[in-house]
Order: structure tokens, then sequence, then C-alpha cells
């Protein structure tokens, strides 16, 4: 039972409060408001749009004129005749029989494969190691106390999936539905293939390298002096200038972009990123943008073909300079969630995989991997853990950090899909090892803690976050509802907490549900009716 409810004149006097707040608030937005853009370029997938939509207008309107008033009654609009789409049926019929047989062909393969791997090399080293637990570090939570005999049983956690930790591994790169689409062959490895055939001794030709991506790219490189007379000067042609650009004006327009999109300003950051592309076609940073800002119009189609393009056209590099294996794997791993969004799973888990071999460290790539397999395909944790211990293995072997983006999502696997606590609080605790203040983290240890009714150390958690993060709605929402629930708490401090949230974010529908919930618990139907309207 929640504690001391407020009185109804206060909960009154809040409200009109509330409301008061509210009208200031709208005064001073309708002071502050902005001169409304004029579009200057309208993308074709919109103008299309637009004219689909005259096109029915006017059959409706000529429809109207000829027979009158369409009659909706009638048997024919009732009961249209039925339109079958054979590809469905024939994906939810023989879909499932289709890839239980090429999961069957796959394992057939590898298990003749075992014991020449046993016995090679590869078979011996770390890429084919079994699943290892994740020692414990120094790292120590507020609320832990030091570690006790009884942590030392973590190792008793018994996995009864039916995919063994070997087979995993062997096909964590195997796709698990043929994808309508070819990702795998792209530009870059069939340019790859053509140079491995007809260059014989295995050595780089910096010359001809430079000369070939000059011609492609259309620049024109030059030594440049100080002299701005000499041959190494900064040349133009039409008013054009030739050589490579300065990779800081090109993130310039990006940082600019990127604030304008912040603001909700979709035709000026697409402006921005335009020109960015104009100053470097490869950089990859500005076709990403482009495509955020046709998924913020609603234009899928533009956002897949802005990040095509940019795969063919930009070029990425690791830290240290040295070019990855294939495409851009930042664009690749956006192609592919924005295919997962669109219900295209084996597209996207093609998708995700080329990134994983075009930059075996980039860990996003390998967590979206996991999550697909174990959340879409409902594949067991085997294949996700698998993904999650590659990615940490693969960041180890580039000298990178580690990452406590993978470290959370790993945790949260471990807990929604094993239901291994004591291993997912381990995982946590890397996770806030490689980053102290890495909010989600934080959020998703405190959700489980108060989730298993451990109310002290839940909060300790979401105080912590709060910290440095004040205006964390999703932190703010959670603490609120673990006060809702927990014995003996005040109602006072989870409508306070409730209205820190909804200072952040006013229209935030995930905090104003569950507010409205608990104001209609204490008797105040009408303030709940208010919050669900809002």
């Amino acid at each position: 039972m929640v504690g001391a409810a407020a009185s109804p004149g206060s909960w009154s006097d809040r409200s009109s409060r509330r409301l008061f707040d509210s009208n200031n608030s709208s005064k001073d937005a309708k002071r502050k408001v902005r001169k409304k853009y004029q579009r200057k370029r309208i993308p074709a997938t919109e103008r299309e749009r637009r004219r689909l939509s005259s096109e029915r207008q006017a059959q409706y309107e000529e429809l109207l004129s000829r027979d009158g008033s369409p009659n909706i009654w009638s048997f024919e609009s009732l009961f249209p005749k039925p339109v079958l789409d054979h590809e469905i049926i024939d994906r939810d019929l023989h879909e499932v029989k289709k890839r239980d047989a090429l999961i069957t062909k796959s394992k057939l393969r590898e298990k003749l494969k075992t014991e020449k791997l046993k016995t090679s090399a590869i078979g011996a080293s770390s890429m084919m190691r079994v699943w290892r637990e994740p020692k414990l570090s120094s790292f120590l939570l507020p609320y832990d106390s030091p570690p006790g005999p009884d942590l030392k049983n973590t190792n008793a956690f018994i996995d009864d999936d039916p995919m063994s930790q070997e087979e995993a591994q062997a096909n964590i790169l195997n796709p698990t539905l043929v994808p309508d689409v070819n990702y795998n062959s792209t530009l870059s490895e069939r340019l790859a293939a053509a140079v491995t055939q007809t260059n014989k001794s295995g050595r780089v030709d910096r010359a001809m390298t430079r000369m070939v991506e000059d011609r492609m790219y259309g620049y024109r490189r030059g030594n440049y002096e100080t002299s701005l007379m000499g041959d190494g000067a900064i040349k133009f042609r039409e008013g054009v200038r030739l050589g490579n650009p300065l990779p800081i004006n090109a993130a310039r327009l990006n940082y600019l972009a990127k604030k304008e999109l912040r603001n909700n300003r979709v035709e000026e950051a697409q402006e921005l990123y335009e020109e960015a592309i104009k100053i470097d076609p490869r950089n990859g940073m500005a076709y990403l943008g482009l495509s955020r800002c046709a998924q913020r119009r609603r234009d899928f189609a533009l956002a897949r073909e802005c990040l095509k393009t940019g795969i063919a056209n930009s070029v990425s590099y690791v830290d240290d300079g040295t070019p990855d294996n294939g495409g851009n794997p930042f664009l690749l791993q956006a192609l592919g969630c924005l295919e997962e969004k669109a219900g295209h799973w084996s597209q996207a888990e093609a998708l995700f995989i080329e990134a994983a071999r075009s930059r075996p460290s980039h860990a996003a790539s390998w967590v979206a991997l996991a999550q697909l397999r174990t959340e879409k395909f409902r594949q067991s944790a085997v294949a996700g853990r698998v993904c999650y211990q590659t990615a940490e293995r693969e960041l180890a072997k580039a000298g990178l950090p580690p990452s406590a983006h993978v470290y959370t999502a790993w945790a949260s696997m471990e807990y929604k899909k094993a239901g291994d606590i004591h291993r997912a609080r381990n995982l946590f605790k890397l996770a806030l090892k490689a980053d102290k203040r890495c909010s989600a983290a934080w959020l998703q240890l405190g959700v489980m803690e108060a989730n298993n009714q451990n109310w002290e150390n839940a909060e300790i958690c979401f105080e912590t976050v709060l910290k440095f993060d004040q205006r964390n709605s999703r932190v703010l929402q959670a603490y609120a509802i673990m006060e809702s629930k927990r014995p003996g708490s005040k109602s006072r401090k989870v409508i306070d907490l409730f209205e820190r949230a909804l200072k952040v974010n006013p229209r935030d529908a995930g905090v104003l549900q569950p507010y409205a919930l608990f104001v209609a618990e204490l008797g105040d139907i009408d303030a709940a009716r208010d919050l669900y309207v809002q």
C-alpha cells in the first residue's frame, strides 16, 4: 500500500499550479514562433506520393460527378474480390521448412569439419574457444559487500539450449535465412577480387592506388606547400577547388546539420548534409545524416537509397589508418537497422554480418546481430552469447578499450533470455567498470534490482545516475514506478519524480501513462483523465 496520500486540497492546488505554468509556457512559445521554412527542394519520392494522391482525388471527384455519391453498402464494396499474394503464401507455408533444411545442411557440413578443426592450429586458437565465464572484477557497486564464498558458485548455471557453444561459434557468420537480396557481393569486394586475380606478388602499388582513386572520385592531389605561388599552392578551376578538401570543413557542416536536425529543422539539416557531400563525397557521416532526415519525414525508400549510395561511395578507415575489408560498417549497420524496422529480417542479418566482416572490431554490428537473432529469430541465448563474446575478443585484439554498450546488452540478454541474475549482475559490473557514467547500465541494473524487490540497491542505482544526468526522463520514470511499488513509500515523492520527468519532456507518453495510473489509484479521476488526454 502506498504511503500517506496527498490531500485533495493540496492536489487541486498543485493541478492549478501546473495549469498556470503550462499557460505561461504556451505564451512564451507563442512569442518565440519561428518563421516557417520555405522548402527549396522536394524529393522524388514525395513528388510521386503527391502525384498519386492528386490522381486518386481526381478519380474520386469524377466518380461523384458522374454517378453521385458512391454506395459503400453494396455487395462489391463490402466483399471485394480477394487478391492473393503468392509470395506471402509461399513464405508462410514453406519458409520454416526451408530454414530448417538450411540449418541442418550447415550443421552436417560443420560436423564433417570438426575433426580437422580440432587438430589444426585454427581449432586451438582463440576463435574456437568455448564459453568462458566473465571474471569477477575488483569493481564493486555502491551497495556491494566484499565477495564472500557464495560468489564462487556462479558457474553452476546449466544451459539447456539445444545448440552447443561450438556450433554457435562455427555458425556465427552464417545467415539464419537466405536473404532475397545478396548484400554480401558488394562493389568493394568485387574490386578486391579483381585486383587479387591480377596482382600475383601480393604487394600494393601505392602510386597506382592514388591514381585510381583520383580518377574515380575526381580529385587532383598536390604537395601542399607553405608558398601560395609555387606548384603546391591550392588551385581552382571554374570556381571549384582542385585537390583533397580539409576534413574539418565537412566535419563542421555535419556538426551544424546534426544540431539543426536535433532542433527538428529537417530541411536546413538536409541542405547542410548535401553541402558536406559536395565537399567530401567519401565521408559516410553525411549520407547517414541524409538517411535520418528522410526517416524523420517517414520516407523510408529515400532513406534506404541514401544509405546504399553512401555504402557505394564512402571510404572508411580504422583509427590507425587501415582501410576496412568491405563497405562502411556504420552505414551497413544503419541500413540493417532500417531493414529490421521494415520487417526484412533476413536482409538485416546479412547486412549486420557484412558490417562485422568489414570491421570485426565494430561492436555495434555484433550487438545488433545478437539482438536480432535472440529477439526476432527466437534463437537461444547461446547464439547471442557467442556474438557478444566475439565482440569482446575482437575489441581486445584491436587494442581498443572494452565497450560498455556490449556488456550492457549482454547483461540484459542474460537476465531476460537466460534468467541468470548473477551472471547479469557481473556483466553490469564490467560495463560500469568500462564506463562509470553509463546511464543505460545503471538504469537496467536498477530495473533488474527493482524487479527482484531489492529496493535499496535499485534506489542507489537511480540516484547515482541522477547525480550526473539530472534530465534523464527514462531514469526518472523507472525511479517513480519503483517507488510506487515499494512498500511504505510516500506518494509525494512519486509525484515529484513524475513531475521532474514531465519537465524534461511534457509530451512523453511513457511518463504520462504510469503517472495517470498512479493518480487514479490515489482517487483523483479527473486529474488522471487530463493526463491521459495529454
